[in-house]
């Protein structure tokens, strides 16, 4: 008997997740140090080029920000992920984001405070910013 159609894509699925479950953990650790990297360097831009950035460029990076710990806050809550990458030997203690969730966190919430009470930006600032 031949395989049906449901059956063969049953298998494809199965192959799939098989590929995705070889993690290149130091990729990912890589990645990582990547991105509090860039939570610092978007804290260092605005604190050097503020009074350049137009509203729109403040917030777009206010937006990346705001991914960047959302992602963290996420993988943090995700304990059963957590510890399977503990136990598949990713780190010698459960893996964590803490840093990256607290420091994106508070960037993110520096730079709106600060856009939100500049009155020398444009006057869409604070809609902007209190839709947020």
């Amino acid at each position: 008997q031949s395989p049906s159609p449901d059956d063969e894509r049953l298998l494809e699925k199965a192959s799939e997740l098989e590929a995705r479950s070889t993690i290149d953990f130091k990729v990912v650790r890589t990645k990582c140090v990547m991105q509090l990297l860039l939570i610092q360097t978007i804290q260092g831009i605005v604190e050097r080029s503020y009074i350049r950035l137009s509203t729109s460029q403040i917030v777009a990076l206010s937006d990346a920000l705001e991914r960047s710990f959302a992602f963290a806050h996420k993988f943090n809550l995700d304990l059963d992920l957590r510890f399977s990458l503990w136990k598949a030997g990713f780190m010698n203690q459960v893996p964590n984001l803490f840093k990256q969730e607290t420091t994106g966190m508070v960037a993110f919430l520096r730079l709106l405070f600060v856009l939100y009470l500049d009155d020398f930006k444009d006057s869409e600032s604070r809609t902007k910013v209190s839709g947020k």
